[in-house]
Order: structure tokens, then C-alpha cells, then sequence
């Protein structure tokens, strides 16, 4: 039983006392299950204590919900029966004491912790090791485990990805790894806007530009071998966005390809598969670059299902006085299903595509990681979802919108594909940047701070020749140091607010930044090393902790079987680094279930960065080796090295939920 953290504990532990006292089966008669109540932990500390719990009141309430009768007046009663049978210790730590308060809550003081159990073969270290391998979304059919859809990035294509886009994909992604790891069946689903006006702008500005007036008058040979970029396409569609608001006409011929579009003619379906085609590799190459795995589902997925799928919902829609036709959902205004010329909207691709993902791929849960400013039209789908199946408040509190702040330019308005141009990024990096020009420019300022640091490091002579040779050598490890800088910048706001983009924030290396982290990782990392200098093996090592050997050297007394903590007159205590530490790692799982629970992906963010500064001043009071003067090592405190292969192991988890890939060596 892996119960490091106190609430597997207090878990273990109730579930026991129910048990022996009959009080559990009486639970399971009504189908409750322990696995499926939380065990809510919250701080204590104004109480004198560390941790507090209201389990006993949750248990005692849904006893009487479901007319299980208790021996007990109340929950006080019930909760002072379950503190006097909780253990003071447990393999992992040990409880000062227990202390029951108000309605029927438990207080919790901890006093030690046992690291030595933590690294051993029930503990964290095997826990981390073994930690689940991601499912393949295409795979997601064989797995009998709840269906997660995570609906991210989702970006237009026709245009090019901007500075704005990276929220959704980022956010999107850790979403899925946290559920991945949670060993949930995980589908990734990026939802591209490629059915839709940007289409129908593009089509019409190429026509012009080249002056033609249909696509009718290209031979289906001479659309096959048009030649597009990205840039030529980003070029495009700002000149065509530009025209579209205010040449009626232009806007006329744009929306009737897209009408062309959606009714698969040839010519106008042959001239989408080219932006389609030079729009995803654009897409893959920045995906590929930030280290994201997703599954394109874009609009253009659902075209074959839309007649069928509005045929059975044909009995809430209505056609309105302008010819459009709509679907009521009770709101200040309905989805617009198909428009007066005949072209299908956003909201017919979203609620086909929720429709599908809710019958075919049978989603237990679906998340749709977009920015505040979708919030009425995803209540609308979600509505009209639950109109026609008449689903029950279970069912759509699954159907989640994970809503997300902006970022914003300099001049505190979105940033959004129509602002862009081309900027020059030194002169000013903040306005309108294209995503692929940015990752470009973000390499550039990392590679100036990693080559300063060689030459300072080194003392060498600054050469052009010198720099190109350590930018060669150094390519994956620059590249690598940009997609973690960017990632947890963006995980360390809280997504409910917008931001104002800062490229020089967001790349530095001071203070809460992915440079920090990885300065202590490498650390940790360059411990281990030394150790591998003096002879020793990593992997024997981590056996050796596993199995509980080698923890005492030379007569060595391990530095937890010493009273650190000491109690002072006001009943508090102070607490050792290394305890402040072993406390903060105790509720990781607790955080974990957090996040997944709120989507606050901050707090996970936090506690890396907490983890790391705790570890730092751990590791300035108690040394893992010592010297003599010459420089060798004389004496290697076992009991210390097994706390930064924990930190080491603890790193490798959170670069995995975060999708942060650190470097070794800086």
C-alpha cells in the first residue's frame, strides 16, 4: 500500500476502522466506495497545526444521507472514535499528535519523516520510476479505463499561429498529462478551424491577386501545383481581412467559396487541401519544437456527419425571418445552425463534433481548453447537447470549458493573427509576433545567455568562429531551454487572468523561470556524478536505497533518526530544511488530484519551483560529501545522497506532467 502523502494515510487507515467496526459494508450496501470519496487536506496552522481533515463529518453526513445507522450522536463523537484509532506512525512519517476540534474535525502535527522508507521498494522512488507510460490516442479504443477528450490548440488554419495560441496548447497538454498519468484513456483532439471564412477570405485574395475571378478557370492539374508558404499565406490573409470588412463584395465572393466548400466542389476542395497541407506542416514543425502531441480533428472531420446530425436534432431548430436556421437554447440568443446562404457555422462544426465525441467515442468526460471570450457559444452547445439527449447534471458537469485569460500586446489589447506584421523582433519583439518568428527570436536571446556563460565560464576570447561552433555543438540544449522557458512561464500564471506578453520575462533566468529549475536539477544531477567519480554506480546505488542498505556509513546515524524538530513553549515547533522539504513533497499527490479536480495548473507550477527552492537551502546547511583540502573526498553522508535522488526522481515526474524536457548540463 503506497500511502507516502496523509491523505492515502488517513485513507488507509479509516477504511480500516470502518472495516472492523462493520460500518464499511454497511457503506458498500448503498454502493459507496472508499476509493470513490475524497480525503480533503487543508492547512491547520492557526490551530498550532500543520494539517487538517473533515473526513469524519463527510462520512458521518453521507451515513445519514443513506439512512445508515451509526452509534454515534454526532460527527464529533465519530470523529474522537477515529483519532484514537489512527497510528502515530506510519512507514513514511511519524504524528506527533492528533487533535479533535469543532464539528468533528482532525488535526494533524507531523513530526518525521523516515526517507529511507520513501526510497525503499513501497515508496516514492519505485512510485516515480514506474510512473505510467502516456497512451497512444489511437490506441484509445483498446483501453477499458474512463475516455477523456481534451480539445486544445485548435488553432485556424489559413493563417499563421501568433504568440496567443500558445495558452490553449500549453494548458491543453499538461491537462493530458496529468490525466495520462492518472492512467485515465487520454484523447487528444486539436479541433483546426478549416471549414470555415478564413478559407473563403484566402480563396478570394489569390483569386484577385491573380487576377482571375473563379476558381472555374484553374484546370484541376494547375491547383495541384500551386506554391504557397506560410508567409505567403499569413501575407494573404492579413490583406484579406483588411478588405473583408468593409468590400461588400469581396466579402460576397469570400463567403460563397465557402459555401462551394462545404458542398465538396472539386476546384474549391482541391485549393483547401493545398492551404491544409502547407498550414499543417507550419503546425507540426512548431508542435514538434514545444515537445506536443496531439491528433488533428478539425472542423472539416464532422462535413459527412452534419446532415445526419442535424436530421436528429431537427425537432429543436427552427427557421428565423432572415432565412437562417437556429437552434433555441434558452439564452439571450440561439446557435446559428446554417446561415441565410447556406454555409454552416462554428457553432454547427462544435456541436456536431461534441455530438460525436459524446455518442460514438463515448466520452466519460470532455474538456475544451479555450479563452474566456467562448463562453456563451460553448453554454450554447453545451445546452443544445443536453436539450436533445436530455442529459443529467452528471453527464454535464463532464462537459467542461476550461476557460483561459488573453494575452496581450503592449497596448493591453488581444494579440490575434490580424495584428500581425513584420516586425522587426529586436527593434520590438512584443507586437503582433508570429509564433514560428518568436521560437526564433526566443532561441536567439538563450543562445546569447548560454554563449556569455561559456565565455565567462571559460575565459575565452568571443570569435564568430567560436560562437558558431558552440552554437552547433549546442543546438538541442538551446532549443530545449526556449520550449521550457516558454512552457512555464505560461504554467506559472493562474489561467483565469489575461497577461501581458513579455518575451524578456518570459526568457530569463533569474528568479521563478524553467532557467531555475533546471539550475537545480543539474545540481542534484552533478551530486550524483560525483558520487559515480568516487567508483560508485548510480543504478546499484538506487538498489541499494531501494533495499534500505547503505544508508550508514562509518557509523553514520542518519539524519532523521535524530530529533531535528524542536517544540517550542507556544506548542509550535521549529522545523529542519530537510523536514520543511519531506512536508512540501508529502503533498504532491494532494496537489496532483487538486489540479486535475480545478484545471489550476499554477499550483503544480508552484510546487516544482517550491520543491526546488527547498532542496536549495537543504542542501546549503547539510552537504552530501566532504573534502579535504586537496580537494578529494573524504566522507559521503549515504542518508543525505538518498534525499537528492528523491528530489532527482520527484524532477523527472514533474518534467513529465509539465512537459518540460531539462538539460543534464549547463
Amino acid at each position: 500500500m503506497f500511502w507516502f502523502d496523509l491523505q492515502g494515510y488517513l485513507k488507509y487507515a479509516i477504511t480500516e476502522f470502518l472495516d472492523e467496526n462493520g460500518i464499511l459494508g454497511l457503506f458498500q450496501n448503498v454502493n459507496i466506495s472508499m476509493d470513490d470519496i475524497e480525503i480533503p487536506i487543508t492547512s491547520a496552522k492557526k490551530s498550532g497545526y500543520q494539517y487538517q481533515s473533515i473526513i469524519p463529518i463527510i462520512l458521518f453526513n453521507m451515513a445519514k444521507k443513506n439512512n445508515i445507522v451509526l452509534n454515534y450522536k454526532n460527527a464529533l463523537e465519530f470523529a474522537e472514535d477515529i483519532s484514537k484509532y489512527l497510528p502515530k506512525s506510519s512507514p513514511f512519517f511519524e504524528i506527533m499528535d492528533i487533535l479533535v476540534t469543532g464539528a468533528g474535525y482532525l488535526n494533524f502535527r507531523m513530526l518525521n519523516f523516515f526517507p529511507e522508507s520513501i526510497l525503499g521498494s513501497d515508496g516514492i522512488l519505485s512510485y516515480a520510476y514506474n510512473m505510467p507510460i502516456p497512451i497512444d490516442p489511437h490506441e484509445f479504443l483498446k483501453n477499458k479505463l474512463d475516455t477523456i477528450i481534451v480539445d486544445f490548440s485548435s488553432p485556424n488554419i489559413a493563417k499563421p499561429l501568433h504568440v496567443g495560441h500558445l495558452r490553449s496548447t500549453i494548458i491543453g497538454d499538461v491537462i493530458s498529462n496529468l490525466y495520462e498519468y492518472k492512467g485515465y484513456n487520454v484523447i487528444r483532439q486539436n479541433h483546426l478551424g478549416d471549414w470555415g471564412t478564413p478559407i473563403g477570405k484566402l480563396m478570394q485574395m489569390y483569386l484577385e491577386k491573380n487576377q482571375k475571378k473563379s476558381l472555374d478557370e484553374f484546370q484541376p492539374d494547375e491547383i495541384k501545383n500551386i506554391k504557397l508558404t506560410i508567409s505567403d499565406i499569413g501575407k494573404l490573409y492579413t490583406e484579406a481581412s483588411e478588405k473583408f470588412k468593409n468590400d461588400l463584395e469581396f466579402q460576397k465572393c469570400a463567403l460563397s467559396h465557402v459555401v462551394k466548400l462545404q458542398n465538396d466542389d472539386s476546384n474549391t476542395l482541391l485549393f483547401w487541401d493545398v492551404i491544409y497541407k502547407v498550414s499543417i506542416c507550419q503546425l507540426e514543425s512548431i508542435y514538434e519544437k514545444l515537445k506536443i502531441r496531439n491528433n488533428y480533428q478539425g472542423e472539416s472531420t464532422y462535413s459527412n456527419r452534419i446532415k445526419e446530425c442535424l436530421d436528429n436534432m431537427a425537432e429543436h431548430m427552427e427557421q428565423s425571418d432572415d432565412g437562417r436556421v437556429i437552434f433555441n437554447v434558452g439564452l439571450s440568443s440561439p446557435l446559428i445552425i446554417r446561415k441565410s446562404d447556406g454555409s454552416y457555422t462554428y457553432d454547427t462544426t462544435d456541436l456536431v463534433a461534441l455530438d460525436y465525441r459524446m455518442t460514438v467515442l463515448n466520452a466519460d468526460r470532455v474538456i475544451y481548453v479555450v479563452d474566456n471570450g467562448q463562453s456563451h457559444h460553448f453554454q450554447q452547445v453545451f445546452r443544445a447537447i443536453q436539450k436533445h439527449y436530455n442529459f443529467n447534471n452528471t453527464i454535464m458537469d463532464n462537459i467542461i470549458h476550461k476557460k483561459f485569460g488573453l494575452v496581450l500586446g503592449p497596448d493591453g489589447k488581444k494579440i490575434s493573427s490580424r495584428s500581425l506584421n513584420s516586425t522587426n523582433l529586436e527593434d520590438d519583439p512584443e507586437d503582433g509576433l508570429t509564433l514560428e518568428s518568436f521560437i526564433d527570436y526566443a532561441e536567439s536571446l538563450v543562445f546569447e545567455k548560454f554563449w556569455t556563460f561559456n565565455l565567462e565560464k571559460y575565459n575565452q576570447t568571443d570569435t564568430p568562429e567560436g560562437k558558431q561552433k558552440f552554437y552547433n555543438e549546442n543546438r538541442k540544449k538551446i532549443s530545449t531551454m526556449t520550449m521550457n522557458s516558454i512552457k512555464f512561464y505560461e504554467l506559472s500564471f493562474n489561467s483565469h487572468t489575461s497577461y501581458t506578453f513579455n518575451p524578456k520575462d518570459m526568457l530569463s533566468d533569474k528568479g521563478r523561470t524553467a532557467f531555475y529549475l533546471n539550475y537545480g536539477y543539474v545540481r542534484m544531477l552533478s551530486i550524483i556524478r560525483k558520487i559515480e567519480n568516487e567508483g560508485y554506480n548510480r543504478i546499484d546505488l538506487v538498489k541499494k536505497i531501494r533495499n534500505k542498505e547503505c544508508l550508514i556509513a562509518d557509523g553514520e546515524t542518519p539524519e532523521w533518526k535524530v530529533k531535528r524538530n524542536t517544540v517550542l513553549k507556544d506548542g509550535s515547533y521549529e522545523v529542519s530544511p530537510l523536514d520543511c522539504l519531506m512536508h512540501h513533497l508529502m503533498t504532491f499527490n494532494d496537489v496532483v488530484e487538486t489540479v486535475i479536480k480545478n484545471l489550476d495548473l499554477n499550483l503544480l507550477a508552484d510546487f516544482y519551483y517550491n520543491m526546488i527552492s527547498l532542496t536549495d537551502h537543504w542542501y546549503e546547511n547539510y552537504r552530501c560529501m566532504e573534502y579535504d583540502s586537496d580537494g578529494k573526498v573524504i566522507g559521503i553522508n549515504w542518508s543525505r545522497l538518498a534525499v537528492v535522488e528523491l528530489v532527482i526522481r520527484f524532477s523527472v515526474t514533474l518534467n513529465q506532467l509539465l512537459g518540460l524536457e531539462m538539460v543534464e548540463q549547463i
